[in-house]
């Protein structure tokens, strides 16, 4: 199992990324990037607006889109993951902050691998201070 990051945020829509992430049982990237990484069974977090976790969950489907022609894509073109998720910050008021999860760089793209970095103890312990909200 790896563990990825998923920037969920689209700045000319609002957040519109963070809106699919939370009643969708899905990640939703706009345009061709490193989503084909994840697999099934790996751990997705779903982050926006920075260092804010919106969302943990696994991945459940391989990326599925509207088109699968890679050459075609361009920047609107929506792409997704099923997931499902272990814990959603539905409310969008107590996000787990990636300091607290060993994360102290910036991430940098929009899908991005943290296995290495994080601490899986220390996210079990913010999800589970979470689950009630």
């Amino acid at each position: 199992m790896r563990v990825w990051s998923v920037n969920t945020n689209r700045k000319d829509l609002d957040g519109l990324g963070a809106k699919i992430v939370l009643s969708q049982d899905r990640v939703v990237t706009w345009y061709l990037n490193d989503l084909d990484n994840i697999k099934i069974g790996d751990l997705v977090l779903s982050f926006n607006n920075k260092k804010r976790v919106i969302a943990v969950g696994f991945a459940i489907s391989d990326v599925m889109g509207y088109s699968f022609n890679k050459s075609s894509l361009g920047k609107t073109d929506e792409r997704w993951i099923n997931i499902d998720w272990i814990w959603k910050d539905t409310k969008l008021n107590n996000p787990i902050m990636l300091k607290s999860i060993g994360i102290t760089w910036s991430l940098r793209r929009t899908v991005e691998e943290l296995t290495k970095d994080i601490d899986l103890k220390s996210l079990l312990i913010e999800i589970g201070k979470r689950k009630g909200d």
